[in-house]
């Protein structure tokens, strides 16, 4: 099985961190299950968008948001909404823009 995990980025020239957390068994976790803990770059770039003085909210907030609307996922309903396509990369990218507080 290809399992993709977005492990890290970089907007306007700022690391953001890395979006990978593991749970107790080993297995990956985005923050999104009950009991995760939330990666550190999950952790900044929820701050960067809390907070609208940031002169980085913006920028990051479109860079989420187009993860999230631009790409072929079909998204099943529930709490949390589970993502499905043939590629594993935009569900990967779905999965961070979700974590990231972008629904």
């Amino acid at each position: 099985e290809n399992e993709m995990v977005f492990a890290s980025c970089s907007i306007g020239g700022q690391d953001m961190g890395d979006f990978r957390v593991k749970r107790k068994d080993g297995s990956a976790a985005d923050g999104t299950q009950p009991g995760d803990a939330l990666a550190p770059g999950i952790e900044k770039v929820r701050a960067i968008m809390a907070n609208k003085d940031d002169p980085a909210c913006q920028e990051t907030f479109w860079f989420f948001l187009c993860m999230a609307v631009c790409h072929s996922v079909q998204v099943e309903q529930g709490d949390p909404p589970k993502f499905a396509g043939s590629s594993p990369d935009e569900v990967a990218f779905l999965d961070a823009a979700e974590a990231s507080g972008v629904q």
